[in-house]
């Protein structure tokens, strides 16, 4: 068990290594709204995202890296924007199909969200275990830049589970369940020996560099 984590690490940490030169990495495999459910590294997840000045497009590559036994589908992502965003709508959902685009939606204990991007109907439809996807949406505004996204906190989130930059929900699980995610680590302490790489890995993976607004 301790390797295996060791080894999640390590890779969760050369994946921030290789995103593209201008984008940006929000890790989804930390604090978790249903504790009954797997310990929480079990619900891995990926957004790499970045964002076009001249067309103003921005661009999301989202990956569900759950894997057997507790495969989930990646259903709803949740996520703020600065207030130099005045709009935001889909514009090619790539694989998807039904995909939605709801303003100020509930993430459950996380708190309420600017934008709620559903991955498909009917019901809980989405991201398949081991996919990815490319999503790009065209994007209103002034002053944009890639930081402009997945900026700032949530509104009334419950104090045990504020703070979290972005919220993921899974569902159709082992046992048709369902559970929010946020990038915050969970509650669960790690090993000690993990704790080096846990300071250089998923610091970095949750890291959020606020945009400074003249």
């Amino acid at each position: 068990m301790k390797t295996n984590r060791v080894l999640a690490l390590v890779a969760a940490f050369l994946a921030v290594a290789a995103v593209p030169a201008g984008a940006e990495v929000i890790a989804f495999s930390g604090q978790l709204s249903d504790q009954d459910q797997p310990d929480a590294g079990v619900f891995d997840a990926q957004v790499v995202w970045s964002f076009d000045v001249g067309t103003s497009v921005l661009t999301m590559e989202i990956s569900n890296q759950t894997t057997a036994p507790d495969t989930y589908t990646l259903s709803e992502l949740f996520f703020n924007v600065s207030s130099d965003v005045t709009s935001l709508s889909i514009l090619n959902d790539g694989s998807l199909t039904n995909t939605a685009l709801t303003q100020n939606s509930s993430a459950g204990p996380f708190g309420t969200y600017d934008y709620e991007f559903d991955f498909g109907d009917p019901g809980n439809a989405g991201l398949a275990s081991g996919g990815t996807v490319t999503v790009t949406f065209l994007v209103g505004g002034s002053n944009l830049d890639v930081l402009d996204f997945f900026n700032g906190l949530p509104s009334g989130g419950s104090p045990d589970f504020f703070g979290n930059l972005a919220v993921v929900k899974w569902s159709q699980g082992p046992n048709d369940d369902s559970v929010f995610a946020g990038n915050l680590p969970g509650g669960v302490v790690p090993e000690p020996a993990t704790l080096g790489l846990l300071g250089l890995g998923l610091a970095s993976l949750a890291l959020y560099r606020r945009k400074n607004h003249s």
